[in-house]
This record gives structure tokens, C-alpha cells and sequence, in this order.
């Protein structure tokens, strides 16, 4: 059985509105504008990532379960084989949608959580992130572990930081939307 996105992504969604409510009135309806909003775009973030690197799943098939995972330990490898790949849509999808896909994780994080507000704590965190999404990756058949994807997903959280600071939406965000 094959299982996409859907039903998990509003089953997750579901439970996120019921525990954003429980605050809501734990807090005596305070929560602030830019809480809710940076909430919000580090939840879709999370779920945009998720969405992209764990499904679509397949469950109780011969397929499902991998007796030998494919795993590469091997820096730049698969990126230089995309590279070299005949066709240009192979390395721009890969490559970058790897990049892409943690932009927006790199670009609200630091504002989310204050205690990340450093470059290395950041690419720490979008790097263990990654780690973990394919460390899971290992037994699904479907999916493979890469650290090229570590690399490349640390390329897009650094990218995603780096905007936020070239448009200063930190003085943004702590002046203007502040309660």
C-alpha cells in the first residue's frame, strides 16, 4: 500500500491547530502577531520538508523494507554524477531542490528561536535535521542515505540566513511586529 501525503500532512496539521489553541487560551489569548506568524512558517517549513523527503511510503510491500539500504558516505559524489548527467533538469532538480527545500528552514529559525540566532548554530541545526530525515531514509527501499543531501541541505539553510540577514527582517521582526 502506498501512502502520500495528504492524509499525514492533515493529520499533522490537525494536531498543530489543536496545540497552537491549548496555548491560545493557556496564554489568556495573548500570543502575539510575529509568535503566530514565525510559528506558522517554521510549522509549514517542517512540513514542506517532510512532505518532500519521506514520501510518498509504501507500507507492507516486498518493496517497503530494503535488505541493503543504498548509502553514500562519499562527499560530492552523487552531486558530480548529477553534474555530469546529458540531461540539465537531473542536476537542477536534484541539486537544487536539496538546496531549495531548506531555504525557508535557514531563513526562520533564528528568528523563531533566539538561542539559534548564529550562523554555526543554524547550519548546525538544518544539518542535524537533515541527519535525521535520512538517517530515517536508511530502511525505505524508495529512499537512500547521502551525505551530498547533508551538504546540499546545509548550502540551503546557510542561503536561507544569509537573506534574512541581507533584508534585515531580524530589526523587522523584533521592532515592528512587536506587542
Amino acid at each position: 500500500m502506498r501512502i502520500n501525503f495528504l492524509l499525514p500532512g492533515i493529520l499533522i496539521t490537525l494536531v498543530w491547530i489543536l496545540v497552537k489553541l491549548i496555548q491560545f487560551f493557556r496564554k489568556g489569548r495573548e500570543i502575539s502577531y510575529k509568535d503566530a506568524c514565525a510559528d506558522t512558517l517554521f510549522f509549514a517549513s517542517i512540513l514542506f520538508i517532510i512532505s518532500k523527503t519521506m514520501f510518498p511510503l509504501d507500507i507492507g510491500s516486498m518493496t517497503s523494507i530494503s535488505p541493503s539500504p543504498n548509502i553514500n558516505l562519499v562527499p560530492f559524489v552523487t552531486i558530480q554524477q548529477q553534474l555530469s548527467h546529458s540531461y540539465y533538469l537531473v542536476p537542477l532538480r536534484n541539486i537544487g531542490g536539496n538546496i531549495l527545500l531548506f531555504i525557508p528552514l535557514g531563513f526562520i529559525v533564528s528568528l523563531k528561536y533566539q538561542w539559534l540566532s548564529s550562523l554555526g548554530k543554524v547550519i548546525l541545526f538544518g544539518v542535524g535535521l537533515s541527519l535525521i530525515i535520512e538517517t530515517i531514509q536508511i530502511p525505505l527501499n524508495m529512499r537512500s542515505f547521502d551525505v551530498d543531501d547533508l551538504l546540499l541541505n546545509g548550502v540551503g539553510t546557510i542561503v536561507g540566513y544569509g537573506l534574512q540577514k541581507l533584508f534585515r527582517v531580524e530589526k523587522f521582526y523584533y521592532r515592528t511586529l512587536s506587542n
